[in-house]
């Protein structure tokens, strides 16, 4: 999994917590994983890469500095990287939707969350569509015939198991397809397309938006 290793953790009662790691905060010495209760949590993290885990309930979680893994769990989250290269992670067999270029609530397949400083994320098992946004994202699809969007930005697009669809739009991108028949779908920019095991279909697109080759 993305993210800090485990140091530590802090549970709440059950209902709802709020709990901030950061300089002086007591009983947060050492601990960079927090996990939350069945309730409404509010859990931030500090200066380093936390671990933030909302579990059920409308959660708001905070990276805030560092490069940190949020994973919000059921319910309407709102999960809040700040600075750092962070990831939402999410779980289950789900289908989920999720597209990082919007930044007001949006029907994950987990609930209606609203994701902002986020830059990567973490599917589930189920057939998700992922997209990225400007910045350098990472997505991976683990189980499931996912589609992943990149969209703008150098994107790391890995399907995992499963018949996937990885788009990678404009940057230099890279292109794993993993198990599974892929259909991989290069852009404009310089981007390395890896299919894996399965019978694979490598797309080439050029300057213009034309198909510039197409395999096999």
């Amino acid at each position: 999994m993305p993210g800090p290793r485990l140091f530590g953790s802090i549970w709440p009662w059950p209902g709802s917590g709020k709990i901030r790691l950061g300089r002086g905060a007591t009983g947060s010495r050492g601990v960079e994983h927090l996990s939350g209760g069945a309730g409404g949590d509010r859990l931030a993290g500090g200066r380093t890469a936390n671990i933030l885990s909302g579990d059920a309930g409308d959660d708001l979680l905070q990276g805030r500095e560092g490069a940190d893994t949020l994973i919000g769990g059921a319910g309407n989250d709102i999960l809040s990287g700040g600075a750092g290269n962070d990831w939402a992670v999410y779980r289950g067999g789900a289908a989920l939707r999720i597209d990082l270029r919007l930044t007001t609530a949006q029907a994950t397949g987990q609930g209606r969350d609203v994701l902002s400083s986020v830059e990567n994320l973490w599917g589930g098992a189920g057939a998700d569509a992922l997209a990225g946004n400007a910045a350098d994202n990472r997505l991976l699809g683990q189980d499931g015939a996912d589609s992943l969007f990149g969209f703008d930005g150098n994107d790391r697009l890995q399907g995992g198991n499963g018949n996937d669809l990885l788009s990678a739009g404009r940057g230099n991108d890279l292109l794993l397809g993993g198990d599974g028949n892929d259909h991989l779908r290069a852009g404009p920019g310089r981007d390395q397309t890896t299919g894996g095991s399965g019978f694979d279909t490598v797309e080439l697109t050029g300057p213009g938006g034309e198909t510039a080759f197409r395999w096999p």
